[in-house]
């Protein structure tokens, strides 16, 4: 979720949208670097992390690791 600019949560953010955005804010690609990134995400082992806590999954966009937790925490390294 996104937060508003109170702090308040505003709305949910797509996985796809979060995963976009930690990519491109750690490394150098931008958006257009990145088309049809989502090829690269098993959505179904995803989705099961994000309804479990403990529990996370890594995957590789380009060059970069990326490593989703059940809190919907997205590290890129």
């Amino acid at each position: 979720m996104r937060e508003g600019e109170e702090g308040e949560w505003v709305n949910p953010t797509p996985a796809s949208v979060a995963i976009l955005e930690a990519v491109v804010d750690a490394t150098d690609l931008d958006e257009d670097d990145l088309d049809g990134f989502e090829g690269a995400v098993d959505w179904d082992e995803l989705r099961a992390v994000l309804e479990s806590e403990d529990d996370a999954v890594t995957f590789d966009v380009e060059d970069a690791e990326v490593t989703v937790s059940a809190d919907g925490s997205i590290e890129v390294a």
